[in-house]
């Protein structure tokens, strides 16, 4: 991976992050550290946390790569190694975050860790297909990678799985799942005693993982599907889910709705299942009926259930009405009645869902839009991180890009250009038009300096998608007619500045009413200011 240029303005953010860090590292890695940062040398950093993994210092490790990341966060090679870190430490879910991280910004072997913590079940629960999409993606460059894929393709004639896989296999022909259960239970709990006492932060992790299932069914259940045995998983499954198991019945739901392992989808039976799940109090059933009837294409009946969810408490239906409110919102003009009360329900309905699940994504990220539109950028970024951390969902790629804009506001001109590196990725389209706009006005790009041939490729990719601030940027890039046409699109797709423009172009007094109408009512002082003197 090459080492790209230096960002200097980060300098500030980077030492007053690493005093942060000195109170739990030795004298030797504050100096290396307090060395490589006044010489803004990532290289340093990077080669002196290899030393300390290579030598099984995690703590130290992880120290030293967080502070090479924040000299130059357009490397990937740190955040992998700082993913490894968490991984060997057993922190999973934190591996995971990081290993995502460098995987949007295309790092092969965070693809193939992230393969393997689907495929093992590390931090989330087993996904075979979701193994398989990382390891393609990592096969090219990757060669455990491309082993494991071709593994999953072929994964019940396989001969080149690991020797518990072929024990597994065999086990449950003979029909003795819940053995292979406790064998791997087993061998799971000696590699947890193994992984103990790794120093994350100063903290001593306490590795003790969650548990396998403890109902016998479901961990049998979990053993058929591992060899794509649906028919048997589902008996497992039925059997836990008529013992009481509210686990199950979502999950015989879930496969029933999608059509996994089941050949078709058959909604009637999604539905019972997700129905005696209700019946048991279980309020993610209520979630997981909105979502069947939005599937099966009545977003009337869906919104219904999601709103049946928030009132009995559950944090992802109360998330789920503060957006319909806060999109209602904001098709209403600035400063009406009607956006005022939208607002004051959307407030409502993220107090409740954050009472009730403070890291509920979704209720994050509309806590983020509704600080970033009071102008507390600081605070919308702690919620937007809360949202996202480069997770591959499309709220955390908007989260990203709304994430870029807060520090653009805050001058952080450096984490806005990684958040919106993230959310063009991810091809989210306004942050592709943002990277136009970033590359037009040389704002967090190498060096600060505009690069019209970068500007010009995003804002054609981002008006390809429709974006409209694309569109604007595109007219910026053009001349003559073109340049028209590009503005006239971003002002018709609904960007403020092109109407406010197309306002000033217009020799007709009423089309440039018009105009500065449109522009006013998402609050553009311009065109306020225009309107008010006319």
């Amino acid at each position: 991976m090459n080492k790209l240029s230096k960002i200097a303005v980060l300098f500030l953010s980077i030492v007053a992050s690493a005093c942060i860090f000195f109170a739990f590292a030795d004298d030797e890695v504050s100096k290396a550290i307090d060395v490589a940062t006044n010489e803004m040398n990532y290289d340093k950093l990077y080669d002196k946390a290899l030393e300390y993994y290579d030598i099984g210092d995690l703590n130290n490790a992880l120290l030293v790569f967080e502070q090479a990341y924040n000299l130059d966060k357009t490397i990937t090679d740190a955040p992998y190694m700082i993913g490894l870190c968490y991984f060997k430490a057993n922190k999973f879910d934190k591996a995971m975050e990081w290993f995502k991280y460098a995987a949007n910004r295309g790092d092969a072997d965070s693809n193939y860790y992230l393969g393997l913590c689907y495929e093992e079940g590390k931090g989330v629960e087993v996904n075979n297909n979701m193994a398989l999409m990382y390891y393609e993606k990592a096969a090219g460059s990757n060669k455990k990678a491309a082993q494991r894929a071709e593994v999953l393709r072929n994964a019940s004639k396989s001969s080149g799985r690991a020797a518990l896989e072929r024990e597994t296999e065999r086990n449950i022909a003979d029909g003795s799942v819940q053995e292979v259960a406790a064998m791997r239970e087993a061998l799971a709990n000696r590699k947890r005693i193994e992984e103990q006492n790794a120093m994350i932060n100063g903290t001593l992790i306490q590795t003790t993982t969650q548990p396998e299932n403890a109902d016998p069914n479901i961990r049998a259940a979990e053993a058929y599907m591992k060899q794509n045995n649906f028919s048997a998983a589902i008996r497992e499954y039925e059997k836990a889910a008529n013992n009481g198991s509210i686990e199950a019945m979502l999950i015989l739901g879930d496969m029933y709705r999608d059509g996994c392992g089941v050949n078709v989808e058959d909604f009637k039976k999604a539905g019972e299942w997700y129905s005696m799940a209700l019946n048991k109090d279980c309020s993610d059933a209520a979630i997981r009926l909105g979502d069947l009837e939005k599937k099966k294409g009545s977003e009337k009946k869906a919104w219904e259930w999601y709103e049946n969810a928030a009132k009995i408490g559950n944090a992802e239906g109360q998330a789920l009405m503060a957006q319909k409110a806060f999109e209602a919102a904001q098709k209403a003009n600035y400063g009406s009645d009607e956006r005022e009360n939208r607002m004051k329900e959307v407030n409502d309905w993220l107090a409740k869902a954050l009472a009730t699940a403070p890291d509920n994504q979704r209720a994050n990220y509309y806590q983020g839009r509704i600080l970033y539109e009071d102008f507390e950028y600081e605070k919308a970024i702690t919620h937007f991180k809360k949202s996202t951390f480069m997770a591959d969902d499309a709220i955390s790629h908007e989260a990203n890009y709304f994430a870029g804009l807060c520090n653009e506001q805050l001058n952080n001109f450096g984490d806005a250009y990684t958040f919106l590196t993230a959310a063009t990725n991810a091809k989210y389209a306004p942050a592709i038009g943002a990277m136009a706009r970033c590359y037009y006005e040389g704002n967090g790009v190498v060096n600060f300096e505009k690069n019209e041939t970068m500007a010009k490729k995003y804002a054609a990719e981002a008006s390809q998608l429709g974006d409209p601030e694309g569109l604007y940027y595109n007219s910026k890039l053009n001349s003559g007619k073109l340049a028209e046409k590009y503005l006239k699109a971003s002002a018709e797709a609904g960007y403020a500045q092109a109407q406010f423009e197309m306002g000033l172009k217009e020799s007709s007094v009423v089309e440039s009413q018009k105009w500065f109408h449109k522009a006013a009512a998402q609050g553009h002082k311009g065109a306020q200011d225009r309107l008010s003197s006319m």
